[in-house]
């Protein structure tokens, strides 16, 4: 059963973090990737570590229960979440979409 939700949880994170990597292939060239590739990675590992450590420390801010689940389990997926669309959002926002090739920009909306 483990065996089989982790290779869940693994199918799910390749699944959530292809766009970025692809991201990353597209935006920096080849000499500058594996920097990319590495930050990213810390990136990721370094949220991974921020959300196991906040539930540690949410119980001793957040008390309560929503149901059986505490309030502190609740408030650190939210958190999660707030910071995972932020992130997809600000990327969005901050980063020009590279058009297709063979269109260039002038004619990419015609």
């Amino acid at each position: 059963m483990a065996a089989g939700l982790l290779w869940v949880l693994d199918a799910g994170n390749n699944t959530a973090m292809e766009p970025y990597r692809a991201f990353v292939a597209d935006k920096l060239d080849a000499s500058q990737q594996p920097t990319g590739f590495q930050a990213q990675s810390f990136f990721t590992g370094f949220g991974q570590t921020l959300a196991n450590i906040s539930l540690f420390i949410f119980p001793a801010i957040i008390i309560g229960y929503t149901g059986k689940i505490p309030n502190s389990v609740f408030a650190s997926f939210f958190v999660g979440a707030v910071c995972s669309v932020a992130s997809v959002w600000w990327s969005m926002k901050t980063t020009p979409e590279i058009p297709p090739a063979g269109i260039s920009a002038g004619n990419a909306g015609k």
